[in-house]
């Protein structure tokens, strides 16, 4: 299962959204986000500073691939990689401890996403798809909830757990559903027929918007949603209109991820939209058009999109956003990505000269950079 799904990443998870499902929120009375691709801001970056925590490297701790990230006030717990390990550091980035793995009670086998209840001292992880592993802050075992259906990601809702299927399951026709032990569980988004054959490795679909909202977004559809946590019910609030550039325009059947891919380059239509966060008033995402990343952010009181195709002034540019706080938004960067750039671009200022003298080392693991709005 891991292998069929590391197939699909990076260059098939862009995929591509359903046309049939955006169609029918256009006439809902969403906000419309209109997405002028000749408006692209070439010349300055969206964000003109940020601050780095290197994550300590050591035997115990040699992270792959960050994919997930969150921020406590005392502590980072982050996601190394689909199939990873849950892994706790301080946060100025020293080590501290990691969740065990194995196929003993309470180890965990291949987990892809996990959720920090601070107040209740609870971190929850969702392992092979079927289980909620439930354990303290420290790392001890707790408990385990089981699905009666596969799922790739999670968040936690009240006393349940709102669920997103990227078409793991054939025969589940919809993407998200509210799981609960004590009553009957609840299904939203209804999948379109033509892509549920697509299985995707997706993160972060889930973002906190104010105390009552989560954010709902996914790369199969161009809406954004509102999930309303005290109603427990999901609503559309944005469409991002790229017009005929969309992929979703196209009312086609297709394959597999590989015909969706092929599709996208020769058609050179924009595939999907990822690391959508919303902070002071802003939302922010991402899409990849003509095969490079562009970064946008969209105010509500302004009514207006702002397109970049540049993250950081002195920085590469990359799809690797993996988390964000109140304020910021927190991409990953590998060490040896980093060197290889600054070889070439020589640091600007003395935060790119720290950040450079962090790089020396490419075995070392990855550098979390946090960016604010």
């Amino acid at each position: 299962m891991k292998n069929l799904f590391v197939l699909f990443e990076i260059s098939f998870l862009i995929l591509f959204a359903s046309c049939t499902m955006n169609r029918l929120n256009k006439d809902l009375g969403v906000e419309r986000i209109k997405v002028d691709l000749s408006k692209v801001n070439k010349k300055t970056p969206l964000f003109s500073s940020f601050d780095f925590i290197k994550l300590e490297t050591k035997d115990e701790c040699l992270l792959e691939k960050v994919v997930k990230v969150v921020f406590s006030d005392d502590y980072i717990y982050l996601l190394s990689s689909y199939g990873g390990n849950i892994y706790k550091y301080s946060n100025n980035g020293k080590y501290i401890s990691k969740l065990r793995q194995g196929n003993g009670p309470g180890e965990l086998t291949f987990a892809t996403d996990f959720y920090v209840d601070e107040p209740h001292n609870k971190l929850y992880v969702l392992d092979v798809y079927r289980v909620i592993k439930e354990y303290d802050l420290s790392g001890t075992f707790l408990n385990e909830h089981k699905l009666d259906s596969p799922c790739f990601l999670f968040t936690r809702v009240n006393d349940a757990f709102l669920l997103f299927d990227s078409n793991l399951s054939k025969k589940n026709n919809f993407y998200l559903r509210l799981f609960n032990n004590n009553s009957k569980d609840k299904s939203f988004c209804k999948k379109n027929e033509y892509l549920k054959q697509i299985a995707f490795m997706p993160s972060n679909v889930f973002s906190m918007c104010g105390d009552s909202k989560y954010l709902f977004s996914h790369l199969l559809s161009d809406t954004i949603y509102h999930f309303e946590i005290d109603e427990e019910k999901l609503y559309p609030a944005y469409f991002i209109d790229f017009g005929k550039r969309s992929i979703n325009s196209i009312d086609k059947q297709i394959s597999d991820a590989r015909e969706y891919d092929m599709i996208c380059k020769t058609g050179n239509y924009i595939s999907g939209i990822y690391s959508v966060s919303y902070i002071n008033d802003k939302l922010f995402f991402s899409f990849m058009y003509e095969m490079n990343n562009l970064y946008a952010f969209y105010s509500s009181k302004e009514k207006e999109v702002f397109l970049y195709n540049q993250l950081c002034k002195g920085l590469p540019n990359t799809a690797n956003c993996v988390g964000r706080n109140e304020n910021s938004v927190i991409y990953s960067y590998t060490v040896s990505e980093l060197k290889d750039f600054f070889d070439l671009n020589p640091p600007i200022d003395q935060e790119m000269v720290k950040l450079q003298k962090s790089c020396e080392n490419p075995d070392e693991n990855p550098i979390l950079v946090r960016f604010s709005l």
